[in-house]
């Protein structure tokens, strides 16, 4: 049982650390922590500086967390599993958390201070596109309904056995 519960404890908080600790880097180049900034400024030494030490702080934060309820897990019995599982969950989160808001805030304090390029912008709007043909016919979605339709009948079908 511990080691399900070990190999489920990695297999589903490993990529998520890894995802929560690189979010900088996959966010749009105008969002920084939840503030919007120019491209410009995306690519100042000061945002890089912040998105590593965010990077680290979280992977090694959260890399913590995931060892302790690892080592917890290697010798707890069946019924203290979902307590240690679930306190370290909260912790993950709490963490997360509150490391973003941390984040989010100096990025609000630093945004102040941050230069402004700004380039001018040229808008060009199409208005013909009402007269474009559909991308996909009414037909597409009957697709859809049937899989719908599908995975109901087998699921009362399902339920009715057990019944």
């Amino acid at each position: 049982m511990q080691l399900f519960s070990i190999l489920s404890v990695i297999l589903i908080f490993a990529p998520l650390v890894l995802l929560l600790s690189f979010t900088p880097y996959l966010t749009r180049e105008t969002i920084s922590f939840g503030v919007t900034v120019s491209e410009y400024n995306y690519y100042t030494p000061i945002l890089r500086k912040l998105r590593k030490t965010f990077a680290a702080v979280s992977l090694i934060g959260n890399g913590v967390i995931i060892f302790v309820c690892l080592f917890l897990l290697r010798s707890a019995n069946e019924e203290s599993t979902a307590i240690i599982t679930g306190v370290c969950t909260m912790m993950f989160v709490v963490y997360s958390v509150a490391l973003h808001l941390i984040f989010h805030f100096k990025m609000k304090r630093l945004k102040g201070t941050l230069p402004t390029a700004e380039a001018p912008q040229r808008v060009k709007i199409d208005t013909t596109f009402r007269q474009n043909k559909l991308t996909y016919s009414n037909y597409w979605f009957l697709i859809h309904i049937a899989v719908i339709v599908a995975v109901a009948i087998i699921l009362m079908h399902f339920l009715a056995l057990f019944q």
